[in-house]
């Protein structure tokens, strides 16, 4: 039996369209190299304090650094904010942008929230918008101008993060740490 192909057929939420964009995606990301990403935790005054801004520098198999990353985990736990990717020229268009983007979803299980897309960048986005069904959600993209509102969402955790700029200060105090070492941990320490 013979199938028919038409446009109406490709229209957004369509079977063959959803089949075709799945089949595409997948496809694409059996060619997505391995990663492994080296982390330093911020914990002093984040966006999303009392939580860390996350910074990675992201090596290939080879453990040659491929670029650098920069993210936080919002403090309710319901999303993940990316504010920046960074992939050294050499190494654009082989598919790191999107393994960090796997490493995300993976790690988190969480919608990843871009902060300020850049027009250079936008066809990476748009591709990685159709990442759905790997289990790469995006959200909406947020400006840095939104940024403050955003944060109005966890306005109650304030005075933990404030409890935390304590904590830091009074390790430096002390003696017990650098300033450099005293912000790369929270109230755990």
């Amino acid at each position: 039996m013979a199938a028919t192909w038409c446009k109406k057929d490709f229209k957004q939420g369509g079977t063959v369209s959803n089949f075709l964009s799945r089949w595409l995606v997948q496809r694409r990301l059996a060619h997505v190299p391995k990663i492994t990403v080296d982390v330093t935790r911020y914990y002093y005054m984040t966006f999303t304090s009392p939580n860390p801004d996350v910074n990675v520098i992201i090596k290939n198999e080879a453990d040659i650094e491929v670029g650098r990353a920069c993210y936080a985990v919002s403090p309710l736990n319901d999303r993940v904010y990316l504010y920046k990717v960074e992939i050294l020229d050499t190494h654009r268009r082989q598919g790191y942008g999107t393994a960090l983007l796997l490493f995300l979803a993976q790690t988190y299980d969480l919608p990843i929230t871009i902060i300020q897309e850049l027009y250079s960048a936008c066809s990476f986005w748009r591709f990685a918008r159709g990442l759905g069904s790997a289990g790469i959600k995006l959200t909406e993209q947020l400006s840095v101008s939104g940024m403050a509102c955003e944060a109005e969402r966890w306005a109650h955790l304030k005075p933990e993060a404030k409890k935390l700029q304590d904590a830091i200060f009074h390790r430096v105090a002390a003696g017990k740490q650098s300033w450099s070492e005293a912000k790369s941990y929270g109230l755990e320490v």
